[in-house]
């Protein structure tokens, strides 16, 4: 389920010893990598690797606050209006949002620390696929996919030369950010096998 329990696995074939630095490492690759042990790919042998890791004496509380808990506030605000500006589509079973450059640059955040903003888009009820734009470059934008549902958002993002998981992919596309959202919702309704017209955001 996770690059972690490969990497245990090959330092066992070396006879490596994992101490506790690499223990923090591996438990916290398998950990995030499962939603930490929440989602589908939580394995018995993801909980199996997690519990031996486990045994080194690591700080879960600690690991989690560290990983999830330590943002910065100009981080959390530009979160803020992430939600602010949620377009529901399809009914509610699609959700997505926009971040354009002026934002991201008023906000002072590095576009790398908009990592896991799309996962928090899954928390809206009833939704079946979210999805996150980003303005990268002027009239260009980056596309983080997630799925809540059965649909599969890898079939998705291929559809736009991207890929990815089954519940978690995307792309980048070029167009302006009316057009390129018509055009993702269009995909996604394709996907979901809604029908009807598009609803006003």
């Amino acid at each position: 389920p996770a690059t972690g329990n490969l990497v245990l696995r090959l330092l066992d074939v070396l006879g490596a010893e994992i101490d506790r630095a690499a223990a923090e490492a591996l438990f916290v690759a398998i950990a995030t990598d499962t939603g930490w042990f929440r989602f589908s790919n939580t394995t018995p042998l993801a909980l199996g690797d997690a519990a031996r890791l486990l045994g080194k004496g690591l700080d879960v509380e600690g690991l989690h606050r560290r990983v999830y808990e330590g943002f910065r506030p100009e981080r959390i605000v530009l979160l803020g209006k992430v939600f602010a500006e949620l377009r529901m589509e399809l009914g509610g079973r699609f959700a997505w949002s926009l971040v354009d450059q002026t934002a991201l640059a008023r906000s002072g955040i590095p576009y790398e620390e908009l990592d896991g903003f799309s996962e928090e888009l899954k928390k809206v009820g009833g939704v079946e696929a979210v999805a996150l734009l980003v303005e990268i470059a002027p009239r260009a934008y980056k596309c983080s996919l997630r799925a809540k549902g059965q649909v599969e958002v890898n079939k998705i993002a291929a559809r736009f030369g991207g890929g990815g998981h089954v519940k978690a992919a995307g792309f980048r596309i070029s167009g302006g950010g009316d057009e390129v959202a018509r055009a993702l919702v269009e995909e996604v309704r394709r996907a979901l096998g809604a029908g009807g017209a598009q609803e006003a955001p």
